[in-house]
């Protein structure tokens, strides 16, 4: 069964991108605990500088938004 696609548990990324897409702020805190473009969670947001950059490029967002994930621990 390692050939069968999760394409459909993406949400928590998607409304992520969604909130980055619609802040006004120009650095983000997002609340989720999902992963961002990312293979574990980003709390710096110096660390979403090129993700940001992809964003832009991608017509995601309109300007570069850096973003971090709040840390709960």
């Amino acid at each position: 069964m390692a050939d069968i696609s999760k394409l459909d548990e993406n949400k928590c990324e998607i409304q992520a991108l969604n909130n980055i897409s619609n802040s006004p702020d120009k650095v983000v805190e997002l609340s989720n605990d999902c992963n961002i473009m990312s293979w574990g969670k980003m709390t710096d947001y110096k660390n979403s500088e090129l993700k940001s950059e992809l964003l832009l490029l991608w017509n995601i967002t309109s300007e570069k938004k850096l973003f971090y994930q709040k840390d709960y621990r």
